[in-house]
């Protein structure tokens, strides 16, 4: 048990989409775990690549460790990878918050709705 944020990469931008606005419509009175936004990718660092999109999963670690424990704690399926965030900690010298902004920006609201509306 624990706090955990991730990075989840799915196969497609189409499947990104759909995944998000299913879960938009889905009870979360008792997810554990929540999108809390999705980030684009700005500059490469593997496994993404420049303009990829990402939900950003943040909640209880247990649902963000395997793809079948995402897909069971917030119905998500067509997962490709799960990232911690903080597996980048190593990589970015001690500041992990200027390694974020370097490689990754968060989509505003309106870009948010706009995305799960296409």
């Amino acid at each position: 048990m624990g706090y955990q944020e991730s990075f989840v990469q799915f196969a497609s931008e189409d499947q990104l989409k759909q995944e998000l606005r299913k879960y938009s419509l889905r009870d979360k009175q008792y997810d554990l775990a929540d999108v809390a936004c999705v980030d684009r990718v700005i500059k490469a660092v593997d496994p993404f690549q420049v303009g990829e999109l990402l939900a950003v999963v943040c909640g209880e670690r247990s649902v963000q460790r395997r793809k079948e424990d995402l897909e069971e704690g917030l119905g998500m399926q067509n997962v490709k990878s799960i990232v911690f965030i903080d597996n980048y900690f190593e990589r970015s010298n001690g500041d992990l918050d200027g390694f974020l902004r370097e490689h990754f920006e968060r989509l505003s609201d309106e870009e948010y709705e706009a995305l799960i509306q296409q």
